[in-house]
């Protein structure tokens, strides 16, 4: 089939890409490695998401860095969003990134953070933050924007992200870990909603609680 991405005429098939790496799949699309970017491609008859050639298009003035956003839409002949690509980061898994520096790991949480709240600034919430959607390398990087929806008013937009962080720290990452480690994050997770309750940053709670040279010895420590 025939694709125009940036203007050219670009030849896919989704139905049976034999020649490039699928490196995901949802029940509405699949994402192929092509060119060493990653391109998403919408499964037939599939239910289709949020985002939008316009939105794809604002998207390029927004300068993210671990939340990879759509470079370029994927469009039919009649010019219909089929898909998008973006950036292509490998997964080096979770425990790679909780075993590495602890500074490195904060810090590069907190760009994670920054994104979070520079969407926020130009009205975008984001949504399906999650596990799955997490690729670790030497940061936590989100590569699926598909249910991002735009908001209705910047400061609700703002404080909406910043909680929809904080939930995703706790529960996709942190949580998600320590169950990992066959260990229950319950008593941890109070102590960190109690943080925010309090207005206390959380990334920086954890920097000054923290000994330990990395995440991974911190939270099992946490999780005793």
């Amino acid at each position: 089939m025939v694709f125009l991405i940036d203007g050219k005429k670009v030849r896919l098939n989704p139905y049976n890409m034999r020649y490039s790496e699928k490196i995901g799949e949802t029940v509405n699309s699949a994402v192929y490695l092509i060119g060493g970017k990653a391109y998403k491609l919408y499964k037939p008859y599939g239910q289709k998401e949020l985002i939008t050639k316009d939105i794809i298009k604002h998207y390029k003035n927004i300068p993210t860095e671990k939340i990879k956003l759509p470079t370029s839409p994927i469009l039919d002949k009649k010019r219909r969003l089929q898909g998008y690509i973006s950036e292509y980061v490998k997964d080096l898994g979770i425990e790679q990134f909780m075993k590495q520096d602890i500074k490195t790991s904060l810090s590069e949480l907190k760009l994670l953070e920054n994104d979070f709240i520079l969407l926020g600034e130009h009205n975008i919430l984001v949504n399906d933050a999650n596990y799955e959607n997490t690729v670790f390398n030497k940061g936590a990087n989100l590569i699926d924007s598909g249910r991002f929806q735009k908001g209705q008013d910047e400061n609700i937009s703002i404080s909406y992200n910043q909680e929809a962080f904080n939930e995703y720290l706790i529960d996709q990452i942190i949580c998600k870990y320590i169950r990992l480690l066959k260990k229950s994050p319950k008593n941890l997770k109070k102590e960190y909603l109690k943080q925010i309750s309090q207005g206390i940053n959380l990334l920086d709670y954890i920097e000054k609680d923290a000994k330990e040279e990395n995440l991974d010895e911190y939270l099992k420590r946490k999780s005793r």
